[in-house]
């Protein structure tokens, strides 16, 4: 990975401190409910004191959505390659991060993180043992996000391993 070529990110943020917020993954059951976005967000604020970018909206005043800057996997890359931290729940983010060396958090609602970032130095894991969700790999149903969205209101920040 570190020689891929990558386009470069907008001038704006060239050279500029960030730390990236990737909430969505590739099904409702493994991403980070949008009601805790803000929370989290201000977490990320207070914790590193620079603008916090993602993917979608959050409202937040110091979260920039980059979403129309990431038309594609390789801009997607190279956001995370420059990132100072990433929060996630996207193994995606998770592998590109470790790729590039970018200290990560990553949440897992329902499969053990042992199995995904167990060679992984840099990245702190979150993980929800939620028994009724073990090992499912996908769920949109309502019973299921709840249970999800209880374990991420649940959350004490102040416990959240930072990389």
């Amino acid at each position: 990975m570190q020689k891929l070529c990558l386009p470069a990110l907008p001038q704006y943020w060239q050279n500029r401190k960030y730390v990236l917020f990737c909430p969505q993954a590739s099904t409702p059951l493994r991403s980070i409910p949008g009601s805790c976005h803000a929370t989290l967000v201000n977490a990320l604020w207070q914790r590193f004191a620079c603008p916090v970018l993602g993917f979608g909206q959050v409202d937040h005043p110091h979260y920039v959505n980059i979403q129309p800057f990431s038309p594609d996997s390789s801009d997607f890359l190279a956001w995370v390659k420059h990132a100072s931290y990433v929060m996630t729940a996207d193994t995606a983010a998770v592998h590109i991060a470790a790729g590039y060396d970018v200290p990560t958090t990553a949440f897992f609602t329902s499969i053990a993180p042992e199995l995904r970032v167990r060679d992984y130095p840099l990245c702190q894991p979150v993980y929800f043992a939620l028994p009724a969700l073990n090992n499912l790999q996908a769920s949109a149903r309502k019973h299921d996000l709840d249970l999800v969205e209880k374990a991420f209101t649940t959350l004490k920040l102040n416990e959240i391993p930072w990389a």
